[in-house]
């Protein structure tokens, strides 16, 4: 399912514009509105060194006309918002590549029987015995979810009653660790751990914050309302059509006294 879009904010204007990234039949990069599959987004994003960068070629598309702050949104309890990843993330490499070749329903689970997975897998295992401070981190921080880390907990142990087998345990962290969202986290994760970066991955955006992003759209809305009005305002838009953004802005705006 399509659900992450590229963002490019621009903290000056407070407007923000998502674009889908999707893969052609020829398999070039085409942007467009909308929602995107995160491996694709990544295939796309890795083709640069860094932010200026793709900065750089999203303006030369004529997309993008002035400096910005780059950022992949998603929902998920809430808007969310995720890293962008670059050609120097070579340890994710391996999975976005296999994925973009597929470029079909199934892009969002990766194969378990490579030899980058293998990796990934018996890592994963080993620190949970010889690191537990560093998978601790990834759970506390939110980079791996309960059900990842009971299971790695319990490997650990040596409790895996619950999964009647040792095997039925294994086979149940192989299919948590299937899903390129869960690999992604783990490996900003560890990026992160290795660094001294304590900062927890992805907290939900809050509703002030949130406030601030306005697309195109929303920008337009309000403005027609603070210039001309009720009137101006639904002389353009029905009143379906304005977003509960805009509504919040037109209330605040009021409650100010503005």
């Amino acid at each position: 399912m399509n659900r992450y879009s590229l963002a490019a904010f621009d903290p000056k204007t407070k407007k923000e514009v998502l674009m889908a990234i999707n893969l052609n039949d020829e398999g070039i990069y085409e942007i467009s509105d909308g929602k995107s599959k995160l491996a694709i987004i990544d295939g796309y994003t890795m083709q640069f060194k860094d932010e200026e960068a793709l900065i750089y070629d999203l303006i030369d598309r004529g997309i993008l006309d002035r400096d910005v702050k780059l950022k992949i949104r998603y929902k998920n309890k809430g808007n969310r918002e995720t890293p962008v990843l670059y050609s120097t993330d070579t340890g994710i490499k391996p999975f976005v590549d296999e994925l973009v070749s597929k470029n079909n329903d199934t892009i969002s689970t990766v194969a378990n029987d490579t030899e980058y997975f293998n990796k990934l897998y018996n890592r994963m295992l080993r620190c949970s015995i010889n690191k537990p401070e560093y998978i601790k981190f990834l759970y506390e921080k939110g980079y791996i979810n309960d059900h990842l880390y009971n299971r790695l907990e319990a490997y650990k142990l040596n409790k895996y009653t619950k999964y009647a087998s040792i095997e039925q345990l294994l086979t149940s962290i192989v299919k948590d660790l299937s899903s390129y969202k869960v690999i992604r986290n783990i490996y900003i994760g560890t990026k992160r751990y290795k660094a001294g970066d304590m900062q927890p991955m992805e907290p939900a955006i809050k509703k002030e914050d949130e406030d601030s992003y306005l697309d195109e759209n929303e920008k337009n809305q309000l403005d027609l309302y603070l210039h001309g009005g009720e009137d101006e305002l639904y002389s353009i838009y029905d009143k379906d059509e304005i977003s509960e953004k805009v509504y919040r802005k037109i209330a605040d705006h009021h409650f100010r006294g503005q």
